[in-house]
């Protein structure tokens, strides 16, 4: 069947002399991986330039369920995201998460919040000044959107995140913490506004 969704660049692989294998987060069907064939001919109407880390695009897709890889019949960027790839800064941060999100994201299920904070984060990237403090923000947040944030909040009475449960605690009796001098962060980066930083 022939589909139509927005996806995100996460990683590709070539595959053979002209032909690549994508892995991308589409918004309707989760994760899902893409042959795309002769991306380096020069007839091609997919070009290399289109599919670069985090970039996001629009498909038409032949969808099968049970498939491994799926074809494209048709791609093209929903939006151009020119800073993040001429930008050494920018396109060094892309590349992190790119394969952060590579390796996190696992499910091949749709996630419309999931996809749209991913989406929000990348035009932020492209469109603001780079913040050194930007791949920690991005990360604290997302992993609220995989289920594995910190539970509580770091106060005196619960000043060390205890790693094997996952909640800010007191005293630390426990095998694996987080040391006071690190706690913070985690804790203020969960509840705060991207402009406090």
């Amino acid at each position: 069947m022939i589909a139509k969704t927005k996806a995100i660049v996460l990683h590709n692989t070539n595959y053979s002399e002209n032909s690549v294998i994508s892995k991308m987060y589409t918004k309707e069907y989760g994760l899902r991986t893409y042959i795309i064939p002769s991306i380096r001919k020069g007839k091609s109407a997919i070009r290399p330039s289109m599919i670069l880390a985090l970039s996001l695009v629009e498909l038409d897709i032949y969808e099968k369920a049970n498939a491994s890889i799926n074809r494209i019949k048709e791609l093209r960027n929903s939006q151009l995201l020119v800073n993040i790839h001429s930008d050494i800064v920018k396109t060094s941060i892309a590349l992190f998460l790119s394969e952060i999100l590579n390796h996190c994201i696992t499910f091949d299920q749709g996630d419309e919040y999931l996809f749209d904070f991913l989406q929000r984060e990348i035009l932020i990237l492209e469109n603001e000044e780079t913040n050194s403090l930007y791949p920690i923000f991005f990360l604290v947040n997302l992993s609220k959107h995989l289920g594995v944030q910190p539970l509580g909040v770091y106060s005196r009475d619960t000043p060390y995140l205890s790693l094997d449960e996952g909640i800010f605690v007191f005293p630390a009796r426990i095998a694996h913490y987080i040391y006071p001098s690190g706690r913070g962060s985690i804790s203020y980066f969960g509840k705060t506004n991207r402009d406090k930083y």
